[in-house]
């Protein structure tokens, strides 16, 4: 509901429910005309019903998601040689072909923020 209402959707024009496939339902029943979650919860809910579609998702997104790994502060080296080896596969020919057979596509690549910003808070 948070999210609906950050994005400019009406309080009359939310209905709660309690997960994707009762999303579904509504859709499917009439009572929504659309519903919102996560990228490939949903996806996986479309690829299996060609009555539903799954739409862009919005750009920025209403809430960002940043995957992470947490390494010991106290051992930067770590951290150092994981970014240089992920810097050259993310988003590469060889990381979309091993990953796109679960949905993940060049939209859900990272958006380039840096880890320093997120951690200011």
């Amino acid at each position: 509901m948070k999210i609906a209402k950050k994005i400019g959707v009406a309080d009359d024009k939310i209905m709660q429910v309690a997960g994707p496939a009762e999303i579904v339902q509504a859709m499917k029943a009439g009572r929504a005309a659309s519903g919102g979650g996560d990228y490939f919860t949903l996806k996986k809910f479309a690829d299996k019903d060609d009555s539903i579609e799954l739409a862009d998702r919005l750009t920025p997104p209403a809430i960002p998601g940043y995957p992470a790994l947490a390494l010991p502060s106290n051992q930067q080296a770590a951290p150092d040689a994981f970014n240089a080896v992920l810097k050259d596969c993310i988003g590469s020919e060889e990381m979309m072909q091993s990953v796109g057979k679960y949905s993940y596509t060049k939209a859900n690549l990272p958006d380039g923020t840096k880890a320093a910003d997120l951690c200011k808070g």
